[in-house]
């Protein structure tokens, strides 16, 4: 979701002339949730392996219900959820933006609270109306049939019953951020977290569709907000790098940020770059291109060799190498 919708200010300008959408370009998260949510989850893990085979990545489930695969190429993926090491549901997923967001389900009878983790007292103590019950179950059933717009048209229903009813609004954010439709997940998801402002996942995503509506300041509000509730997450970090990046705003934070999430998102090394370049510190960004072009798919190989080409390292004197005896 986060490379493909970035505003026009930074879908041409390239590495040196501004971060750029390709500063974004070529890996992705999968952020997920478990649903219905189960109080036990320690014999829950989720196998992510691509369509055409190769080496699995494994993530557990936490204790509210959620898992994530943080550095994911671009691609086409299959996710299967283990319970004690035995597959109880599988899914496929085309990952195409930056953060991606998928549901797996538990069978019926595995099935115990519903709800996220990130619950309110308030929530828990609100009545859903039955009919908006049903229809927010008709949006998640036409939702697992791949039947967008028939979930969307039965959440839509569900809330105009119900408008406080959390669970159907973040069923709609979750498929208009499947739909890339950034300016209706925005809406939802900033009442969602009036109902939830503990939840991560709802402020990760803000922070992305943000970010691509061209609104970097609240990008790196949101995502300063998902670090404050959990520090861990690289994803937040890389988003406030090139929030900060996008607004040339806090460049020392921006390059914090950015070089403790590189090693999830190599292209912060071409954000670095242009903060440090700016600097006039050639050789600082130099080594950060140096690092990104040697990760394992680098975009814009031949425009970033020409930079280094034009810039070469600072040849340190003679006089200066040498330390004064005086």
């Amino acid at each position: 979701m986060f490379v493909t919708g970035l505003s026009a200010q930074w879908s041409q300008q390239g590495p040196f002339g501004g971060p750029g959408r390709k500063a974004m370009a070529g890996m992705a998260a999968i952020q997920g949730r478990i649903t219905p949510r189960r109080d036990d989850t320690k014999d829950l893990q989720v196998v992510l392996t691509g369509e055409s085979g190769g080496t699995p990545a494994t993530a557990d489930v936490s204790a509210a219900g959620t898992f994530s695969f943080p550095a994911i190429p671009y691609g086409h993926y299959v996710l299967r959820l283990l319970d004690a090491g035995k597959q109880v549901s599988e899914r496929s997923v085309s990952v195409d933006d930056l953060v991606e967001t998928v549901d797996l389900e538990l069978p019926r009878d595995r099935r115990e609270n519903n709800g996220d983790g990130t619950v309110s007292v308030s929530e828990l103590q609100h009545r859903v109306p039955a009919r908006a019950l049903q229809e927010a179950q008709k949006g998640e059933s036409a939702l697992r049939k791949k039947k967008v717009e028939e979930a969307i048209g039965h959440f839509e229903s569900a809330l105009e019953i119900d408008p406080d009813y959390a669970a159907a609004r973040e069923g709609l954010a979750n498929v208009c951020l499947q739909k890339h439709d950034d300016g209706r997940a925005v809406t939802h998801l900033e009442v969602l977290l009036r109902q939830r402002p503990s939840s991560i996942w709802a402020w990760t995503n803000l922070s992305a569709a943000q970010f691509r509506l061209g609104r970097a300041a609240e990008a790196e509000a949101a995502a300063r907000r998902a670090l404050a509730l959990d520090a861990t997450q690289k994803i937040n970090r890389y988003v406030l790098g090139i929030s900060l990046a996008a607004q040339g705003k806090n460049p020392d934070e921006a390059l914090a940020s950015l070089r403790q999430s590189c090693d999830k998102f190599p292209l912060g090394h071409v954000v670095a770059a242009r903060i440090l370049a700016a600097r006039g510190d050639i050789a600082g960004a130099r080594d950060q291109l140096e690092s990104y072009l040697g990760s394992d798919s680098p975009e814009d190989r031949v425009e970033l060799q020409a930079w280094l080409a034009r810039h070469p390292r600072p040849q340190v004197s003679a006089s200066a190498a040498v330390p004064d005896a005086r």
